[in-house]
């Protein structure tokens, strides 16, 4: 091949080379303007955490949530984000763990910080959590019974829903349903089970005909405490 011959090809190569950069399609980066689409990603213009007020007896937990407001105007539930920092101001009132679940220490008031990075901006925001030394007087699950039909072919998971809703000796009223301090059980799982998992608790799966009691119970500052209902599994 003459050396001209070989120059053409060079420039050829060249030029397939170039061309294909022209079309390679750019993605935008989060909170960076002007991607190769042209497109401009959502910024963070605001972080919320709630409750922003609370009151929560020591031993108890409660979660916070985190939600992000961009400027296209959208939120978004940046809780379990990584690029967000949960923190206590004072650990020996409450904890605060890496996805906003704060766990009640001792007494008083402390703040739980929720702070993020975004582009070398930093967002921040806080709720205030109020620590006493409150007890447990009184515990009313709902229903006080229920009744309920077994699995069938048709119907093959049956549920019943309960709630456990505790009176404090400081005269607040507090859902406790689904807080890890109580523990739910069935005194016949043949009749019926009832979930402990996090985000179910209460929830009753029927089983078989019978009847079985099912009870929430929980310790709080050296105070037992529990309340049952009945519920009834019929064909």
């Amino acid at each position: 091949m003459s050396v001209l011959n070989v120059k053409y090809v060079l420039i050829g190569t060249m030029a397939l080379f170039l061309g294909s950069c022209d079309t390679e399609t750019m993605v935008p980066v989060p909170g960076e303007g002007g991607g190769g689409n042209g497109t401009d990603a959502a910024r963070i213009t605001s972080l919320q955490v709630t409750p922003s007020e609370s009151r929560l007896p020591a031993g108890l937990q409660q979660q916070f949530i985190a939600k992000i407001t961009l400027d296209d105007g959208s939120t978004t539930d940046a809780t379990h984000d990584v690029i967000l920092q949960w923190s206590s101001s004072d650990a020996s009132i409450v904890t605060v763990d890496a996805t906003g679940r704060a766990t009640a220490v001792g007494a008083g008031i402390a703040t739980i910080n929720a702070t993020g990075t975004e582009n070398g901006r930093v967002f921040e925001a806080s709720a205030r959590l109020e620590v006493t030394d409150a007890v447990v007087t009184d515990l009313a699950l709902t229903p006080t019974a229920a009744a309920s039909m077994p699995p069938s072919d048709s119907q093959p998971i049956v549920l019943t829903v309960f709630a456990a809703n505790a009176t404090l000796s400081d005269g607040s009223l507090l859902d406790l349903t689904n807080n890890p301090a109580l523990n739910w059980s069935s005194s016949d799982e043949a009749v019926a089970t009832v979930s402990n998992a996090a985000g179910s608790k209460g929830v009753a799966t029927a089983v078989g005909a019978g009847i079985t009691t099912i009870t929430a119970s929980g310790m709080l500052n050296g105070q037992n405490f529990n309340a049952s209902a009945d519920l009834a599994v019929t064909p």
